[in-house]
Formats: structure tokens, C-alpha cells, sequence
């Protein structure tokens, strides 16, 4: 009996483990049957979701991106980094545009002291457009920013934050 269930086993006809909660042996199942069994705990345990109509989009990117918000400390920078770590833009709309839209009031102080004190750096993308990473993902950016993959991602976000309204004029949703 033993050599059968070891050839189930490796022709993965049956899978031997401990199955259930709190088992403390191990359990024999046919894999067809834990497929059921697990696809049924899957939709059991799957949250209730409601999709929102695409009119709440808008606000509700200002709001992930802290647009309508008043955050004004060097810990709102670092999360707001966060949110753009690897985003390329053109240098001078840094902190110009992008930090003080999230940021009021906005001091450049607190990028430099990021800079120094953390693993927060900068590299350059394209002509004068830069972006932040940390220094450990740097070569992931840097080996990656050629893709189309990225390319295409940058240009879906690009087109979703020109369609937002502009810090300057109200948000409508409800």
C-alpha cells in the first residue's frame, strides 16, 4: 500500500500534508478535491467588494496623492516620495509643483535632509528629468527604465494626473 500512495504522490494524484486546521498527522487528499476545497475557502473568505462609478476616480486620486489635504512636515515629504518612488519628472517641477501641491507649505530643506540622512537618492531620467528611489533599488530602476512596460505605466499615470483637476480649483464628488 505504501509504494501505491507513493506513486500517487508523485504523479501528484494525491497530495500528503497536514491539510487541515490543526491537524497534527498528516492527511491524504486527491488534488481534484483540495482544488474544490480550496477555491471554496478562497470565495468564502473573498471581501465583499463594490465597485464605485468611475466619477469618483478623480477625487479619489487627489485624495491617494494628497492633493486635497494639509500636510506640512518633513514626515508628509517622505510619504509622499513614497507614493512616487520611481516616477520620472522634469527636474525643476520637483519642488515647484509636485512637493508644494502636497505639501503646505513645502521647504526644500527637507528634501536635502532626506537625501543626507536616509538611503533616499535621485537618478536622472531622460533629458533633465529625475526621479528618487532608494539605494538599494537604484539598479532596478536604472536597468528597467528602457522598457516599454515602464514606459506604458508612466503614460497611463501621466494621463490620469492631467485629467485630475487642478490644485487650484475645486474637486467635485460625493
Amino acid at each position: 500500500m505504501k509504494e501505491s500512495i507513493h506513486q500517487l504522490i508523485h504523479t501528484q494524484s494525491i497530495i500528503c500534508d497536514f491539510l487541515t486546521e490543526g491537524a497534527t498527522e498528516t492527511e491524504i487528499c486527491d488534488t481534484q478535491n483540495l482544488e474544490i476545497l480550496l477555491r471554496m475557502l478562497r470565495k468564502e473568505n473573498r471581501p465583499d467588494f463594490q465597485a464605485l462609478d468611475i466619477t469618483y476616480l478623480p477625487l479619489f486620486l487627489a485624495d491617494w496623492q494628497g492633493l486635497i489635504h494639509d500636510a506640512s512636515s518633513s514626515e508628509n515629504l517622505e510619504d509622499v516620495l513614497e507614493q512616487l518612488m520611481g516616477y520620472p519628472c522634469k527636474a525643476e517641477l520637483w519642488e515647484s509643483d509636485i512637493f508644494t501641491a502636497r505639501l503646505s507649505p513645502y521647504y526644500p530643506d527637507w528634501l536635502d535632509s532626506l537625501v543626507n540622512n536616509s538611503e533616499l537618492t535621485w537618478f536622472g531620467y531622460d533629458k533633465k528629468s529625475l526621479a528618487f528611489c532608494f539605494e538599494s533599488d537604484l539598479e532596478l530602476f536604472l536597468n528597467a527604465k528602457e522598457s516599454e512596460e515602464i514606459n506604458r505605466i508612466f503614460g497611463i499615470f501621466h494621463f490620469l494626473v492631467n485629467t485630475l483637476p487642478s490644485p487650484s480649483s475645486p474637486l467635485e464628488g460625493g
